[in-house]
């Protein structure tokens, strides 16, 4: 698992801080901001192939009107 002396060297607070600027509700906002990376392959799989089927709807199916960046 990596360090929180390491986690504070990346600045990976800012990171999440910038990542949920993104956010347009308050808890979604809340929970990007307390995300910590994970060293578990499976976990980590778990949540890419979740981001590939959000990324789906979102961009393949038009089932909402986001903007993509």
């Amino acid at each position: 698992m990596i360090t929180k002396k390491v986690l504070k060297n990346l600045e990976y607070d800012k990171i999440l801080e910038k990542a949920s600027n993104f956010a347009v509700l308050n808890k979604t906002k809340n929970l990007i901001k307390v995300l910590e990376p994970t060293d578990l392959l499976s976990y980590a799989q778990k949540f890419l192939e979740k981001t590939a089927q959000a990324y789906k709807l979102l961009f393949e199916y038009n089932v909402s009107n986001v903007i993509y960046y």
